[in-house]
């Protein structure tokens, strides 16, 4: 699907192209939900930030409005679940503006220098 959409992208034919990602996706999305189930598969646990990227991506303006949400509560110091941060970073990347990229460069720092300090602490 990555593949196919990076060609269509700056093509007429992008537009319906997220619409079919849409109509095959957002079902399963509804599924899966944003958050684990107890006793979920690992499959399940894996699948979720693929189909949230790829509806994101897509435009569904509810995943969008709930990655904004949840990036918004994750900057106030509500973490965001680590299976699923990947997908609300791409998602928030993508719809939002100067203000948002400043704070994904800020949230990318920090954890940058956390990991720096994990890594020299056992060296």
């Amino acid at each position: 699907m990555g593949d196919l959409s990076s060609l269509l992208e700056y093509t007429n034919y992008f537009d319906q192209f997220k619409k079919y990602r849409l109509n095959i996706f957002s079902s399963i999305q509804e599924k899966l939900g944003w958050n684990a189930k107890p006793n979920e598969d690992a499959l399940s646990a894996m699948l979720r930030p693929m189909i949230l990227s790829i509806v994101g991506k897509s435009g569904d303006q509810q995943v969008i409005n709930e990655a904004q949400k949840r990036f918004q509560r994750h900057l106030e110091g509500d973490l965001i679940d680590p299976n699923i941060r990947g997908a609300v970073y791409v998602i928030v990347s993508r719809y939002g503006d100067e203000t948002t990229q400043e704070q994904l460069r800020q949230v990318k720092e920090i954890n940058f220098k956390k990991k720096t300090f994990f890594f020299k602490f056992f060296i």
